[in-house]
């Protein structure tokens, strides 16, 4: 994970907000993060906020598109040997 830190937008996000995105692009739920990664629902709510702001998005929806349009595509490239 060291390497997506290099790279273009997702150097952005810390690794526990890395983290909180992936979990929310599985489709998991504030409190089923919460449990996964031992925080509580409220502290999974402000890192979704942090992420938001710093992304300059305003919720899941949009998230989850950026996810998909910038994001991923980020991490193939970076991947590729």
């Amino acid at each position: 994970m060291q390497i997506r830190k290099e790279f273009g937008i997702m150097k952005v996000l810390t690794n526990r907000e890395f983290e909180i995105v992936n979990l929310l692009i599985e489709g998991k739920t504030n409190s089923e993060i919460g449990k996964e990664l031992f925080i509580s629902t409220h502290t999974v709510k402000a890192i979704l906020e942090k992420i938001y702001d710093k992304l300059n998005i305003h919720n899941r929806v949009q998230l989850a598109t950026y996810y998909v349009l910038k994001i991923k595509p980020e991490l193939e490239i970076t991947s590729t040997p």
